[in-house]
Order: C-alpha cells, then structure tokens, then sequence
C-alpha cells in the first residue's frame, strides 16, 4: 500500500492530472483510507480543485479531530 501512495507521489510531481485520474481507478477502500484521503486533497489541490481540496481537509478535520497528524 505503502509503495503505491509513494508511486503516486511520484506521478503527481510530473503529472499531477493523470496522478488524480489514477487515484481515481483504487479500490475504495484504498481511496478511502485516511493517508490516501490527504495524498488526494493534495493531488486536487496540485489540479486546481482548490474547493474540492478544502472541502476534504475540513471534513478530515471534523471527523478526526484529534489526529495530530491531520494538524500539520
């Protein structure tokens, strides 16, 4: 799982479109796993989906207030 968010990050540096596009074809339950949530606000963000960007980190913020991790 690890190596694929890696991979992702990689794409996204070179083709932040086509690494959104590629996010897109995971299987839910890897999009939704909190770390791939963040890797995707940050692939929208990369794209100009800057609402779509702060929508999502809001929301992140709001259901797990307490992650230290989501902070930074």
């Amino acid at each position: 799982l690890w190596d694929t968010l890696d991979e992702l990050y990689e794409l996204a540096e070179e083709a932040p479109e086509e690494a959104y596009e590629t996010f897109q074809a995971f299987p839910k339950d890897v999009r939704d796993h909190p770390v791939f949530q963040a890797a995707l606000a940050g692939l929208e963000k990369a794209t100009g989906r800057l609402e779509d960007a702060r929508a999502r980190l809001e929301g992140m913020l709001a259901s797990r207030p307490d992650d230290a991790d989501l902070h930074h």
